[in-house]
């Protein structure tokens, strides 16, 4: 698969995503007594079927195209985990979102998520910068996300 698929296949993933938080987000602070719960209700069915969707392309793609995966050394998820640190720090959390997206497995040609991944974004979980901001929910949304390739 080229680059650009590669590219392409990860935005679509980020789509179905944010489609699927969002239409998320509109149920929850819909009432079921409201006309709009069951349109709401239905939008957010189709944005979990595209979630699946993806979820099925990407095993059949991790199938068919990465058969001999490895598990990353710790050279190369470190400097994503720092990268992910540092935007913390800084409170830019767009990208905090984009360095939680780059700790994918689909993007690092991973077969699973690596425990010291797992460990790490816990860990940054216990940083008290991220109760006040947005980027504790991207990070959370990486193990509603990902949770399919976790280790054992």
């Amino acid at each position: 698969m080229s680059v650009l698929n590669v590219c392409a296949f990860a935005s679509n993933v980020r789509l179905a995503f944010a489609e699927y938080l969002s239409s998320r987000d509109e149920l929850a602070l819909t009432q079921k007594k409201d006309k709009e719960f069951t349109g709401r209700r239905r939008t957010l069915e189709r944005a979990q079927g595209r979630l699946r969707q993806c979820r099925a392309r990407e095993a059949h793609h991790r199938d068919e195209e990465h058969t001999g995966n490895r598990s990353p050394s710790e050279e190369e998820a470190a400097p994503k985990i720092a990268r992910l640190r540092d935007n913390i720090e800084l409170g830019d959390e767009d990208s905090v979102q984009q360095a939680v997206f780059d700790l994918s497995p689909i993007v690092n040609g991973w077969k699973a998520v690596p425990d010291e991944v797992v460990e790490q974004l816990l860990t940054t979980l216990r940083n008290e910068k991220m109760y006040a901001s947005h980027a504790y929910g991207h990070v959370l949304n990486y193990f509603e996300f990902e949770s399919p390739p976790l280790t054992a």
